[in-house]
């Protein structure tokens, strides 16, 4: 994100940015959601190219949705396949 005068970061979240950037240079596409289990980090991008990321909860057997827990780690989320135009799962942790 660039520093604007409304929207100002400091440097340890331009850093943080930068990191995420790279962080996502170094991600995988799964074939489907199937493939995913417990525990796996993933970035799911909508349609609307809104960014979720998380940690899988649960997936479902025919990988129709997954239940997320954010990031902040304060929220479970259901996720229903069709709206997710993207998944990606995180090969390393920050």
């Amino acid at each position: 994100m660039i520093c604007t005068p409304s929207n100002c970061e400091t440097p340890a979240e331009q850093s943080r940015e930068l990191i995420r950037e790279s962080w996502i240079s170094t991600l995988l596409s799964p074939a489907n959601w199937q493939e995913l289990m417990p525990g796996d980090t993933v970035l799911l991008i909508g349609h609307d190219q809104q960014r979720n990321t998380g940690t899988v909860d649960t997936a479902s057997a025919d990988g129709s949705f997954l239940w997320i827990m954010h990031s902040n780690g304060n929220e479970r989320r259901l996720f229903i396949k069709d709206e997710v135009s993207r998944t990606v799962l995180v090969l390393m942790d920050l």
